[in-house]
């Protein structure tokens, strides 16, 4: 049997380039350019978004790269828009080309028009120098590289023609080594791709292509960019080209319209050294600027344009251009071969050179400097939407916290004086100055810091922190209506390891509000609570309200208006070490809205250093005022104060010109998140175990061995009287050679990984000892716990164990007699029993479902508390009528049985989701004489490879005998499976399914970078893949 059933399947294993994933289809949008036929995803890039499903704004995900992974197949269309601001990112890399005819387009929403809700730049910084500079070894925007080039490079290459038919629009990229560069890595293939609108930076080459073919129809195209190269030295260039043709074409491989490249060395260069292949280039209304114009040679071998081998294999025909450099044209290798460089000159084509050169004939040779051209290398201007602050100025030296506040219709500015770090209580104290004259009116709390403000009536009011023991402690408020005469009262006290730093004060229509920042270790780095006071005296807690349970949120200055609250606080953004102020707002204290024109304060200039932190406002005479601190949050701080022309109201308002972005900071988001976190964790087994045995035992063992029987099973659904003719098969059933043991050697044998049991089937029979019915094994003749049996036996074995229970009772009179009754008093209790009485379960699998919906077996109760009594177990999704594949209240979905199996669902691939598939060995459930269809070996092995290759697990039925034997035509069967498991289980367990929609011969898995290949025979010729 092992031999045959060996050559039955086979598994081939090869090396898969890239990570594998599937997305969701989005809404498309029917105005987005540059797209016919398909009409595929649309997924967003945003630091704002919760990072989840990338579908949305609010839901975007945080890095490109995460966004290019989830584009779904190679059928094309498909776009991904991204927010402006900066992406530390490098290598980055797709799984799918686009296609012809409908290109992928990656393009970031400079002028808010894809509804980002900002204007500006969408800078990919991959400018890392500590791992570019290396000869070769490209560090750049776009992941191009291969094994060998240098001592450092040891990973499999990776061909950047993955790129194939992507247009790239509205970017400032920059790379260590180089900027928008396709290296396709001697993938010697046809390859397009489209960048427009973008700056393209990089220490060797700006921007460019290399290593592939071209398509005439469909050229290469660069469109308004500006391609910088930095380097003077070495393989540079600001555009570099190596098409490899075997003649030089006819049309261009590459069109360069509207373009700026600049060099030190050459601004395009083509070919490589001892590469003799053919390229031409079309260039329109572009600037060539090579920066070497050394007096008096220059640097002979570099012109503007550059060939590298020798100047015959490349060809550029310009259309109204201008270039200027040392010379125009130059080659590396076979130096004397510049005038071989092919070219043509149509319209205006311009040229300024160093005084001993001349210019190629059919070019007009500039006698002035052409100042013009210099403007076309600076950044074009991106308008900035945020409410307009103006009159930046510096207030305070050597400061970190102030806090403006109008008391008797004059500016004063709380001062918290401290040093940076440690020192004595009396280093720590706070003044208020007035801000006019600078006069110090009163001096006060000692030993306190990360003060604010805030004037109530005649009252001025001061929360801080106490300083002791090197850390900040708890919230004091400070109160005093004369700056002389100061009350003194701790408001919040902190919990057990726990600091509070800064807080904040306002009123709202509910009473007083406080905003504070505390370093709970629940959450990431920092975070901003949340209480309430009628009266300034007596503070509730509000954990409800925890804002930045995600991430770092810091120094809260709060404020109360038109029916918002709005909270300016501080973020880290990393890996860019940046210090920036955002505002998010909330009716409730509950759930908050970030402002889509996030941030509010950022670092632009020198002095600023990193950090615009620590904001505080106030209004005074019709105009808000922002104070803040800039510095390098270690060594240096000082105080800037900014205007902006309206009051306070007016200024919060201009930050939400829509409702704004959910923040999954907040404690609806987080509870989501942890509740998200741990179906992760619950899941992670039943993803990798991929095979199951399921068990059919009960009464209904002896109903299918009685030769005699007058009615089959389910005949008791449509007729319930015939429940007490099936009694006399539970008075039978005893299981008098039950040994679990044995049932768990069948399920090790097959390879399975965990099992299944009926702890209560349709009939009502319970394998188990409950409280709420005698109508059970341990009452009745067996006297035995067969679930406790069960269990016990498969931890023994390492097995994962789950237990199968029908939530509708064909023998309970209050089933059909009061079904919400039956609910309540039964189906909740007995579950219950289930998750208290047996210790750790890992699976409940619901069944018979399918009268009612889930609102009428309160299903979301039903599972919540399993959750509760059972938080690692998981949960089917046969919980209500038309809830199986749906139902997100699940752990994982169902199929059953080759009628529903063999159709493919959304759930496998379009919205990946776990599920399995259940199934008998013959063509009954449970054990029946008139079981004699048994499917062989060879197709269960099949039907094995099919589920798991698309993405399920495979739950297969044995059913014992009444005295609870496994069949041996079963037993041999599992073991048939096991003996091929034990050959190719490898490309079954900890797989995910094909990344294939199909394949010409046979079904694959995935694990890491390696596909399993599954094939019914060996093939006599290579099998192609696709992609």
């Amino acid at each position: 049997m092992k031999s045959s059933v060996r050559q039955v399947w086979m598994a081939c294993v090869c090396v898969a380039l890239g990570t594998f994933y599937c997305a969701y289809a989005a809404t498309w949008d029917p105005d987005a350019p540059d797209y016919s036929g398909n009409k595929g995803t649309t997924l967003y890039v945003s630091k704002l978004g919760d990072n989840s499903d990338g579908l949305s704004w609010a839901t975007a995900f945080s890095t490109i790269q995460a966004a290019l992974d989830r584009v779904p197949d190679a059928k094309g269309g498909h776009r991904i828009i991204v927010r402006p601001d900066t992406y530390m990112e490098a290598n980055l890399s797709v799984p799918h080309p686009g296609a012809q005819g409908s290109y992928n387009l990656l393009i970031g929403d400079t002028d808010g028009k894809y509804g980002s809700g900002t204007q500006g730049r969408v800078v990919i910084d991959s400018g890392d120098p500590s791992k570019g500079f290396k000869s070769y070894d490209w560090w750049s925007t776009i992941r191009a590289t291969a094994q060998g080039w240098s001592a450092e490079h040891k990973d499999p290459t990776f061909s950047s023609i993955i790129w194939d038919r992507w247009i790239l629009r509205n970017f400032y990229a920059t790379g260590a080594d180089a900027g928008l560069f396709w290296d396709c890595t001697n993938r010697i293939e046809p390859f397009t791709v489209v960048v427009e609108d973008c700056v393209s930076i990089g220490r060797a080459f700006g921007g460019g292509v290399a290593s592939c073919l071209s398509r005439y129809d469909e050229p290469i195209t660069f469109r308004r960019c500006k391609l910088w190269s930095l380097d003077e030295w070495g393989d540079t260039a600001g555009l570099y080209i190596r098409i490899e043709n075997q003649a030089m074409p006819e049309r261009p491989d590459v069109i360069v319209e509207d373009c700026t490249m600049v060099s030190p060395q050459c601004a395009m260069k083509g070919g490589n050294y001892g590469f003799h292949t053919f390229m031409r280039i079309q260039a329109n209304r572009s600037r060539f600027i090579t920066l070497n114009f050394s007096q008096p040679a220059g640097t002979p071998t570099d012109g503007v344009i550059q060939s590298v081998q020798n100047g015959k294999y490349l060809h550029v025909d310009f259309q109204d251009c201008t270039l200027m450099g040392y010379k125009i044209f130059g080659v590396k290798v076979d130096k004397d071969s510049a005038k071989d460089i092919g070219f043509t000159a149509k319209g205006s084509v311009n040229a300024y050179v160093q005084w001993t050169q001349e210019v190629p004939k059919g070019m007009n040779k500039l006698s002035s400097w052409p100042v013009e051209v210099f403007d076309e290398i600076s950044m074009p201007t991106v308008p900035d939407p945020r409410p307009t602050m103006e009159n930046e100025t510096l207030v305070v030296g050597d400061m970190c916290e102030v806090s403006p506040i109008v008391w008797k219709d004059r500016l004063h500015l709380l001062i918290c004086h401290r040093p940076a770090s440690g020192g004595t209580r009396e280093d720590y104290y706070l003044t208020i100055n007035d801000v006019e004259s600078g006069a110090e009116l009163a001096r006060f709390a000692t030993g306190y810091g990360l003060a604010s403000a805030e004037v109530f009536g005649d009252a001025i009011v001061v929360t801080a922190s106490r300083f002791a023991d090197n850390n900040w402690n708890d919230v004091t408020l400070f109160k005093s209506n004369d700056l002389k005469n100061w009350t003194e009262k701790v408001i919040i006290t902190q919990e057990p390891n726990e600091h509070l730093f800064n807080s904040s004060v306002c009123q709202g229509p509910e009473g007083y509000v406080l905003a504070y920042e505390s370093n709970d270790p629940a959450y990431p780095a920092f975070t901003i609570k949340f209480a309430q006071s009628k009266d300034l005296e007596t503070w509730t807690k509000l954990p409800d309200s925890t804002f930045g349970t995600d991430r770092y949120t810091a120094c809260p200055t709060i404020r109360y208006s038109d029916g918002f609250y709005y909270v300016l606080y501080l973020e880290h953004r990393s890996p860019r070490w940046f210090f920036e102020t955002y505002i998010t707002r909330s009716a409730d204290l509950k759930t908050w809205y970030r402002s889509p024109l996030n941030p509010v304060l950022s670092p632009r200039k020198i002095d600023d250093g990193v950090n615009a932190s620590d904001p505080d406002l106030v209004e005074f005479k019709g105009k808000t005022y922002l104070y803040y601190a800039v510095g390098d949050q270690l060594t240096w701080m000082n105080i800037k104060r900014v205007e902006y022309p309206g009051p306070l109201a007016d200024f919060l308002k201009a930050w939400y010109p829509s409702e704004g972005l959910r923040d999954a900071g907040d404690m609806p988001g987080y509870r989501a998140r942890v509740a998200a976190q741990a179906k992760v964790a619950r899941q992670e087994w039943f993803r990798n175990a991929k095979f199951g045995m399921f068990i059919h035992w009960g009464p209904f063992s002896n109903h299918g061995a009685d030769p005699n029987a007058k009615f089959d099973y389910f005949e008791i659904k449509s007729n319930p009287s015939i429940e007490k003719d099936f009694q006399v098969y539970a008075s039978q059933f005893n299981g008098k050679s039950f040994d679990a043991a044995k049932w768990m050697e069948t399920a090790k044998a097959a390879g399975a990984k965990y099992v299944v049991l009926t702890s209560k089937h349709h009939d009502g029979y319970a394998l188990f000892d409950t409280k709420l019915s005698t109508y059970d094994s341990v009452d009745m003749t067996p006297k035995t716990d067969y679930v406790r049996a069960f269990l016990e036996a498969a931890h023994a074995a390492g097995l994962k164990a789950g237990l199968y229970y029908s939530i509708l009772d064909w023998h309970e009179p209050g089933y059909y007699a009061d079904l919400p009754k039956f609910v309540d008093n039964f189906l909740f209790p007995q579950v219950r029993e289930l998750c208290t009485n047996y210790g750790p379960l890992d699976c409940i699998w619901f069944d018979g479902e399918w009268d009612y919906p889930a609102s009428t077996w309160k299903a979301p109760e039903l599972v919540g508390m399993i959750r509760e009594l059972q938080p690692t177990a998981l949960v089917n999704d046969r919980i209500g009528l038309n809830e199986r594949g749906v139902t997100k209240l699940s752990d994982f979905y169902t199929r059953e049985q080759p009628s529903e199996m063999n159709v493919a669902m959304g759930f496998e691939r379009e919205k990946p989701y776990p599920w399995e598939a259940c199934m008998t060995i013959g063509d009954y459930w449970q054990y029946s004489l008139k079981d004699k269809n048994y499917k062989s070996v060879k197709e269960l092995v099949g039907i094995l490879v099919d589920v798991v290759s698309r993405g399920g697990n495979l739950l297969l039925n044995v059913g014992p005998n009444p005295d609870g034997v496994i069949p041996d035509v079963l037993v041999e069967r599992m073991k048939g499976i096991g003996e091929w498991m034990a050959v190719n289980g490898e490309g079954i367990y900890d797989t995910t399914g094909s990344p294939f929609a199909s394949l010409p011969v046979g079904k694959c898995t995935v694990k890491g970078n390696r596909l399993y290949l599954f094939v019914d025979r060996l093939p006599e010729a290579p099998i192609a893949l696709p992609g």
